[in-house]
């Protein structure tokens, strides 16, 4: 670079006025000679074109030097600058001798200039200016504080040493306003304006004005919530603008990703690890759930373009370590096999409760049963329920069906001894119009209604025989005849039967159809009597309070312990339906809310209490004529119960304890649950 020293003694320095004469003389010199002319001040490192917006930009005082140069060699350009040399100091440097009316003009542009210069550096919002060679000449301290820049460092720079991606430079080729404009920078989201700077339509430079939209009202606690959002999300995440410059990544994606912080500000298409990102760009078309490779560590990606009022707006991507989802799947399916473990531990124990939570018992008797009925409500073969009366066969046979895939069809419940026998054919089969005298419409039969469901079929061993071998068809065929029907209907029937009778002594005796039996007994379920399972009681006790109460808006809170053990000696010979109507009967004779011995039937308490008393001499057992410490006998009291119970709960219930009494006292003397 060929230079020149000249020290500027102009009184005002280089401003408005003088800076116009300077870049006219030097437009002179550069059309005779054809040298480019730059100048820096004395102590600035980058050399500017020599222009009004530069000139006026490097605020040159009085008594300030500044260097003139051009980069081409020769006589001419050594010519070139002795005569812009030469003018300044006989032109320039002789400005004290303007008139008093220049004078006046010159200050009034000096202070305009600073006026201008102050609103611009303390504006609220950001401001470049750049020259027609795309150096800065201008920056504003808002600018400098959004761009974490020195602001006088960058005057005379190029633009593209400090914005890498800045898009200012095209507004002097294009001459075109931006407006509205989105620019991220750093972590910030700016709207931006672009405009070109004209004097005489001849453009001199081009600024930009840029503001945080953070700081927006309203908009700045969107904003900071969303900042929380995408810090705390454990997803990788970054952020690509409509040009293809990556302008975000979260906490997450740089903690990933070394390369991360040097990737912000530069363009995908020159970073071949961005390969998803960019083929959603090109595409403009969501990408999922690709893996691929970065910086050594596999991630499974996924890439959507943003629209914003259907303009293309960008690509966000969202990623997650391959290592963290194999830890999650890990993690998912040891999950998944204690899951399955408790769920099988569950069913052993509990599930059969639930499914059939209307069905009370914890004997193993009724646990047995209820096992099997949870087996036999998974197909759709015949099951033959058989127990006396009172033993809950009805309530058997619909918990199997709301327990089946056919409980949201009809469940249609038919007695069999309740009907004439004359009649029984038309209400299980149907019968069309005048099939009979006083058949005067269509009626359908029970086996019809149940088409799709289940039909429960009680006390089976009371159907006559002639119905029995139509049954037994209806059995096989899968299909119906309706009384006065032209052809079969095929129906699509479970069928459940019950009976209290003995049907193989009814087979011998010539009363039941063999076959029958056999078509009915596919999956064969017995009910046990209630003397039978005793243990049932007290919680059959509970449940009948609990229900009866409810029905009969009483306040019931329980029974006397002492009544319990005289339920548990009577036979109940209508089973579970006389112990309701027995819980009923004293619930309607209690006067306080605790049921006592005198509420209920003498024939139950004498009993009961005759048999207690002749046990009674063998309740204490004396060793050698010697009383054991009571401690001794409570010890072995509760021991018993435990062993019966196996819970404190029910031990309790018992022995008319609280189940905390009943576990304090098996840790004092060392009993087990188990």
């Amino acid at each position: 670079m060929i230079t020149q020293e000249i020290k500027i003694l102009a009184t005002n320095g280089i401003h408005t006025r003088i800076a116009a004469m300077i870049v006219n003389k030097v437009a002179q010199i550069s059309n005779k000679s054809h040298v480019q002319l730059y100048i820096k001040k004395v102590g600035l490192k980058d050399w500017l074109g020599i222009s009004m917006l530069a000139l006026v930009s490097l605020k040159i005082k009085c008594n300030e030097s500044i260097i003139i140069g051009a980069k081409k060699s020769g006589d001419e350009t050594i010519e070139a600058l002795n005569e812009l040399k030469l003018y300044i100091e006989t032109v320039i440097n002789k400005s004290d001798n303007a008139t008093t009316s220049m004078n006046s003009i010159d200050k009034f542009i000096e202070e305009s200039a600073i006026v201008t210069d102050q609103i611009i550096s303390e504006s609220p919002i950001g401001i470049i200016v750049i020259d027609l060679n795309s150096n800065i000449i201008n920056i504003n301290n808002y600018a400098s504080n959004i761009l974490n820049i020195n602001g006088k460092e960058c005057i005379g720079k190029d633009i593209y040493k400090i914005l890498p991606h800045s898009e200012l430079p095209k507004i002097l080729t294009s001459k075109d306003k931006e407006l509205g404009k989105i620019l991220y920078l750093g972590n910030k989201t700016c709207t931006i304006n672009r405009s070109p700077l004209l004097s005489h339509d001849k453009i001199i430079g081009a600024v930009a004005v840029f503001q945080d939209v953070s700081e927006l009202v309203g908009v700045k606690e969107v904003n900071e919530k969303l900042q929380k959002i995408l810090a705390s999300s454990h997803d990788l995440i970054c952020f690509v603008d409509n040009t293809g410059v990556i302008n975000y990544c979260n906490p997450a994606y740089k903690q990933c990703f070394s390369s991360a912080d040097s990737e912000i500000g530069k363009n995908i298409f020159d970073m071949p690890s961005h390969n998803i990102i960019i083929q959603c760009f090109k595409d403009k078309k969501k990408i999922e759930n690709v893996l691929q490779t970065k910086d050594g560590i596999d991630v499974m990606t996924t890439a959507e373009p943003i629209f914003i009022d259907n303009k293309f707006n960008g690509v966000i991507s969202t990623s997650k370590p391959v290592n963290e989802l194999k830890e999650l799947m890990s993690k998912l399916q040891k999950s998944q096999e204690e899951l399955d473990y408790y769920k099988d531990e569950l069913m052993k124990h509990t599930s059969l409760k639930g499914s059939f939570k209307n069905i009370i018992g914890v004997s193993k008797a009724m646990h047995n049963i209820l096992f099997m009925c949870e087996k036999a409500s998974r197909t759709t073969s015949t099951v033959l329920i058989q127990g006396e009366s009172g033993t809950g066969k009805e309530l058997i046979a619909s918990a199997i069906h709301n327990n089946s895939p056919r409980k949201g069809k009809p469940f249609i419940r038919v007695n069999c001894a309740a009907i004439p026998e004359n009649l029984l054919e038309s209400e299980l089969f149907g019968y069309k119009k005048g099939a009979f005298t006083g058949a005067l419409k269509h009626k359908p039969g029970k086996f019809q209604l149940a088409d799709g469901g289940t039909i429960f079929l009680d006390e089976i061993g009371d159907m006559p025989l002639s119905m029995q071998a139509k049954l037994l068809r209806v059995l096989q065929e899968k299909e119906i005849d309706s009384l006065g029907g032209l052809k079969p209907q095929k129906i699509d029937i479970r069928v459940i039967a019950a009976t209290n009778r003995i049907l193989p002594e009814m087979i011998e005796n010539g009363t039941f159809r063999e076959d029958l039996y056999y078509r009915l007994n596919v999956v064969s379920i017995s009910l046990p009597s209630l003397k039978d399972r005793k243990e049932d009681i007290p919680i059959l006790v509970e449940h009948f309070i609990s229900k009866i109460n409810e029905s009969l808006h009483t306040t019931v809170t329980g029974i006397d312990q002492n009544v319990l053990p005289m339920l548990c000696n009577y036979s109940w010979p209508g089973n579970i339906r006389e112990l309701e109507n027995i819980i009923e009967r004293a619930i309607n004779l209690c006067d306080g809310h605790i049921l006592t011995a005198r509420d209920f039937p003498s024939y139950i308490c004498s009993k009961t209490h005759t048999a207690i008393t002749n046990q009674s001499q063998n309740l204490i057992n004396v060793y050698n004529d010697e009383l054991l410490p009571f401690e001794e006998y409570e010890k072995q009291i509760i021991e018993l119960a435990m062993k019966k119970y196996k819970s404190y709960n029910k031990a309790g219930k018992a022995l008319g304890l609280t189940h905390r009494t009943i576990s304090l006292k098996c840790q004092k003397y060392g009993i087990d649950k188990q």
